[in-house]
């Protein structure tokens, strides 16, 4: 699962710690899902379900972080993935 405001970019050398991960997980046959910025960059090309959070270009990462925060609160939060309640 990928949280990035760009989704790495390996024609451009950016995040290649993102493209190397993607495609070792690519490589070993697992399913790639990510909330990236409304680029997206390489994690939308070689994902298999990744929402792509459309904002400004001046406003991409606060907003693209703001909407990852919440899905990842979102998921702890599930009844059916919790492992412990929560205590708040």
């Amino acid at each position: 699962m990928v949280f990035s405001f760009g989704g790495a970019n390996d024609k451009l050398k950016i995040s290649m710690k993102i493209v190397n991960a993607l495609e070792y997980a690519i490589e070993k046959g697992s399913k790639i899902v990510g909330i990236v910025g409304s680029n997206g960059g390489f994690t939308k090309k070689v994902g298999d379900s990744v929402i792509s959070i459309p904002s400004s270009i001046e406003l991409i990462t606060p907003i693209t972080e703001a909407y990852q925060s919440i899905i990842w609160h979102l998921l702890v939060s599930h009844p059916k993935l919790q492992i412990n309640k929560t205590t708040w």
